[in-house]
């Protein structure tokens, strides 16, 4: 599944616009459910992405049954988006170290690293601190959707880079 930003665009839009359109007595609180919406929703796309990209890289290697089963279930028991914990292990898992080593190459090459764990260390912790806190009484301040639309921007070309190596590279055999 190549990866798009169309659809995540258009709901993060949609989002933004609800946003900025809250009025009313309840409009503070609704701005932070949508602020919420924005970042699960762009989190989402995120790992659904990390997961596309490496499903991908590992397609010319797996060619029997058990080898199908054990990456999908690789993917299916990957949950979240952390580079390390998550991405890393998913792609060593699939394709074997050497072509991690080449992906990581691919990333350090064009400039991309940094700015690719830096934008997903900071929706995990945005993400986290999200997920585990509720909107009632709460003081706390929100980015707004905005936010969200931009790091998606950002990271697109980044996980679309990432895709068309994995379309190109080749498997050890």
């Amino acid at each position: 599944m190549p990866i798009y930003k169309k659809y995540i665009l258009e709901d993060l839009l949609l989002i933004n616009s609800l946003y900025d359109g809250a009025t009313g007595p309840n409009s503070a609180k609704t701005k932070v459910f949508y602020s919420k919406l924005a970042v699960i929703e762009v989190c989402g796309w995120v790992e659904q992405s990390l997961d596309a990209i490496a499903e991908r890289a590992s397609a010319g290697a797996v060619h029997t049954r058990t080898a199908r089963n054990e990456k999908t279930e690789a993917v299916k028991r990957t949950y979240g988006f952390d580079y390390e914990r998550n991405f890393i292990r998913m792609v060593s898992r699939l394709t074997g170290v050497h072509a991690l080593d080449r992906m990581d190459a691919h990333l350090t090459s064009r400039g991309e690293r940094h700015t690719l764990l830096s934008l997903l260390s900071t929706l995990k912790s945005e993400r986290d601190s999200l997920a585990h806190t509720h909107v009632a009484g709460t003081t706390r301040t929100y980015t707004s959707p905005s936010v969200a639309i931009s790091h998606a921007e950002t990271l697109f070309p980044i996980l679309r880079g990432l895709y068309s190596w994995a379309c190109n590279e080749r498997p050890l055999r």
